[in-house]
């Protein structure tokens, strides 16, 4: 179902691990980002820095697109700060809340 299967690494106090993964799809033109999983012992430091990034290297490779729920919004306000992704609308309808919509942006 997936093109792709990310592993995000860490620096920890037990050294270089994996803390969590994303998938993507090839639609057309586009790298469509499925929902990333944190590993128990991710810290907010480890997921903020893999997320920018994974990013910043996808971008200079694909258009990358995915959503966040909207209490998530803020943690994606402060990956955009870095200039690697832009808003890019407002889903509705898909689930019970409405959807930020997000892409990455050309180096």
């Amino acid at each position: 179902m997936n093109d792709f299967l990310y592993i995000f690494e860490a620096d920890t106090p037990k050294g270089r691990i994996p803390v969590g993964m994303l998938t993507g799809k090839l639609l057309g033109p586009m790298l469509w980002l499925g929902d990333a999983v944190w590993f128990p012992w991710t810290s907010s430091r480890n997921k903020y820095e893999s997320v920018v990034n994974i990013l910043n290297e996808l971008r200079r490779h694909y258009v990358a697109v995915f959503t966040c729920t909207l209490k998530d919004k803020k943690f994606y306000e402060n990956v955009a700060r870095h200039g690697v992704i832009r808003r890019v609308g407002t889903l509705y309808d898909i689930t019970e809340d409405k959807l930020a919509e997000w892409q990455t942006r050309k180096p």
